[in-house]
């Protein structure tokens, strides 16, 4: 892989599944073009692989069964889910969590005690995001001497196969606003989310690679936490997108890159390391191309000042 040395030392994936491996919908969604076999590819490479998700709408049983069904070869150990992160927490600090989750979500908290809540979990709760619900949330929240706040990701929005859904993080700010408080997130792009990831993956940071279609929570959350990261330009992904992460800029312009089809040419153009931004910065874009030992072709982030510059970008 031409001046992609690093490559050689990567000894495990994670994966962003919504937008990566398939769009969701209420039929269940579609997998998205050649993405099993791509995972069938990089298993039988011999690279370790962990599904890295802010899924809520569904336990990991049935989130997995779902991901099956649409010919994924995985198993409930092979994904990191916010919900029993977000289990244990509640339990090391002895929180009695309010619920405003999705119905599909609430058997993953069976064992937690649930009676005269200390805290508010959110989710990704869907239709339940009611005014009602919200305001129920926002009550509790602001008769609590200190309020707690659970957000279970911060996720601006999402793709099903009807187009894109608001995401928790837009309700999780509401509530902020509303009762002055600063959620916790436990999820993407939490760095606590993203070591248990690896953990289970039992890699470390510098030789692991994040997949995702979200240049915040998956790139920049793993780049924060020392990772390399990729983005696809499937799922959320929109061209032409800039945004500002923890007082830096990022670009997702392919800056006249080709690409031939979702997972074949996955990944744009990107900053890959994150840094202050100034009116009229100039933000050199560094690109190359190569061939994963999966088998699926990606134009992959490299360090500053290696490879090839590919573009300029000029942010205003």
């Amino acid at each position: 892989m031409a001046g992609c040395g690093w490559a050689r030392a990567v000894r495990g994936l994670l994966l962003d599944v919504s937008g990566v491996l398939y769009d969701s919908g209420a039929d269940g969604g579609v997998p998205i073009a050649g993405s099993a076999e791509a995972v069938r590819r990089i298993k039988a490479s011999g690279l370790k692989l962990q599904l890295c998700t802010n899924e809520t709408q569904a336990t990991r049983e049935n989130f997995v069964r779902k991901l099956r069904a649409l010919g994924f070869d995985v198993s409930v150990a092979e994904v990191t889910a916010p919900a029993p992160a977000a289990c244990r927490l509640l339990r090391e600090r002895g929180l009695r969590p309010h619920l405003l989750v999705h119905d599909d979500l609430v058997p993953e908290f069976a064992e937690v005690d649930k009676t005269n809540p200390n805290c508010v979990v959110l989710g990704d709760a869907a239709e339940n995001f009611t005014y009602a619900n919200l305001n129920e949330a926002f009550r509790l929240l602001i008769g609590m001497e200190k309020p707690v706040l659970i957000s279970l990701g911060k996720g601006r929005y999402y793709k099903e196969t009807d187009g894109l859904k608001l995401d928790v993080g837009a309700y999780m700010k509401a509530l902020e606003y509303a009762c002055d408080v600063q959620a916790e997130v436990v999820g993407k792009p939490a760095k606590t989310f993203f070591e248990s990831a690896l953990a289970e993956l039992g890699v470390p940071p510098e030789q692991a690679i994040m997949i995702g279609d979200d240049i915040v929570n998956d790139v920049g959350g793993a780049q924060q936490c020392g990772m390399r990261a990729l983005q696809v330009r499937t799922g959320k992904y929109r061209q032409g997108i800039r945004w500002i992460y923890g007082g830096a800029v990022g670009c997702s312009e392919p800056l006249g890159v080709h690409v031939r089809g979702p997972w074949d040419a996955l990944v744009i153009f990107t900053v890959t390391t994150w840094r202050p931004w100034e009116p009229g910065m100039q933000m050199e874009l560094r690109g190359g191309t190569g061939q994963t030992s999966a088998g699926v072709t990606q134009n992959l982030l490299l360090p500053r000042g290696s490879a090839e510059t590919v573009g300029r970008g000029m942010r205003n």
